[in-house]
């Protein structure tokens, strides 16, 4: 896969927990694991961050950090699953801006109300994502990519983790500056958007950190 120019777009994840401890549980906290729910597909960059973040928040507490993947629904599956376990603090999940911002915005069916039903705790990661496109392709640089999709409006697709995510508006962004028409592909996770772009299924995509050890 030939790496291109960056296109630097900025993305966040956040760990947020459903609302406050009952009184008196903070003077005990925490006496025993801690479920920390991630509403993505495994492989992807919240996945990555999730096990990492898991791991060290485990050695601060003192207590071991459980990941636990439900993915679907735009990342409701796993916002429900958040907003359903015992409001005692043992419960947390890491949310990107897509879950908690532009898809209840954006999605009349979103259930989810975040700012209703969460507690932020922190900024977990900041990433940058960045172009990467079809080694059957053969473009070298982002010129070379910018005036192929120039001279053939509508003939490239690219894949993105989910309607409505960051990873699709950040793509639809790119294509209003590059003045680019492109058609979006919805997937489930982002390394099933990987997969296709390698074997030649998709022609681009802007990727996390995941993608770098498949970038020649």
């Amino acid at each position: 896969m030939n790496r291109l120019r960056f296109f630097q777009s900025l993305l966040a994840a956040a760990i947020t927990g459903a609302v406050a401890l009952p009184a008196g549980a903070a003077d005990k906290w925490p006496v025993r694991p801690i479920k920390l729910i991630v509403p993505y597909p495994a492989g992807g960059l919240t996945d990555v961050v999730s096990r990492l973040v898991g791991d060290e928040l485990g050695k601060v507490l003192g207590v071991n950090v459980v990941i636990e993947n439900r993915a679907g629904a735009g990342g409701q599956i796993g916002l429900q699953g958040m907003l359903q376990a015992p409001k005692d603090g043992y419960t947390v999940g890491l949310v990107v801006p897509a879950t908690m911002v532009t898809l209840p915005l954006t999605n009349p069916a979103y259930k989810i109300k975040p700012l209703q039903d969460f507690q932020p705790v922190t900024i977990a990661v900041s990433t940058y994502l960045t172009l990467v496109t079809s080694p059957k392709l053969g473009f070298k640089t982002l010129q070379d990519f910018t005036d192929y999709a120039k001279k053939n409006p509508g003939k490239l697709t690219y894949g993105i983790p989910g309607t409505g995510t960051s990873f699709h508006f950040n793509n639809v962004s790119m294509a209003q500056k590059l003045g680019i028409d492109a058609l979006s592909v919805p997937y489930t996770g982002e390394m099933a958007v990987i997969n296709d772009i390698l074997g030649g299924q998709l022609q681009y995509a802007l990727v996390s950190s995941v993608g770098k050890s498949f970038i020649d």
